[in-house]
């Protein structure tokens, strides 16, 4: 290493470009997942009381620095601040999580259908797991016996089964 010539300078240039580059990736997909959690956030703002609104947006104007907000609403300590922004907080993160299993349970997994099935079973499956339909509606919306839906299903069903197992 002694024999280079600044090999220190060619070392440290080195690495640093490389960092540098790898840091503002990082810190650009963690400011994109940040913006699209404050996007979310906004949207729910609409279902919480207008109080609780009024607490959000004056803790966001004061970086939640519950002396001001205090003095601004007058009448109220900085404790009882506290409580109600924890209060609001905590309904604001109920609303989240609830809502983000809302979009889980509407999120449709569909089903790919590989093998030797024949219409009807093409179809009871699609209308049984992406419509979520019972077996009774799948019988009425296709005029067919419901003994014969089940059984068209428990056939389909076996089929899957057996490619998975030879997979």
């Amino acid at each position: 290493m002694d024999g280079i010539e600044d090999y220190q300078e060619f070392l440290v240039g080195y690495t640093l470009e490389e960092e540098e580059e790898t840091d503002v990736v990082y810190l650009e997909k963690l400011e994109e997942e940040k913006q699209e959690r404050l996007d979310k956030l906004n949207r729910l703002l609409p279902s919480l009381s207008n109080q609780q609104q009024l607490f959000i947006k004056l803790c966001l104007q004061y970086s939640f620095n519950y002396e001001r907000i205090a003095y601004y609403l007058g009448g109220i300590s900085d404790y009882e601040v506290s409580l109600q922004v924890e209060k609001t907080i905590d309904t604001l993160r109920s609303i989240f999580n609830n809502s983000q299993q809302m979009e889980l349970l509407n999120k449709r997994s569909s089903v790919v259908l590989e093998g030797e099935f024949n219409e009807h079973q093409a179809e009871i499956f699609h209308m049984r797991y992406e419509l979520q339909l019972s077996f009774e509606q799948i019988s009425e919306a296709l005029n067919l016996n419901p003994s014969m839906v089940k059984k068209l299903f428990v056939q389909a069903h076996t089929k899957i089964k057996n490619a998975k197992k030879i997979a």
